[in-house]
């Protein structure tokens, strides 16, 4: 397996719930300091979950 048939396999995965969480812990921020108030709620409890800290 050449390097980039690897990396082909690990794009095609789902990134791990620790990485999710972080990612919308970040959205959440990004749209507070934009003034905007309507991130999606699912998306503002999993920026709450233990895991994004």
């Amino acid at each position: 397996m050449t390097i980039n048939e690897s990396q082909q396999r690990q794009s095609d995965s789902r990134p791990s719930p620790k990485a999710q969480a972080v990612a919308a812990r970040v959205r959440v921020n990004a749209d507070r300091r934009a003034g905007n108030d309507k991130t999606p709620k699912w998306i503002v409890k999993l920026s709450q979950t233990p895991a994004a800290k």
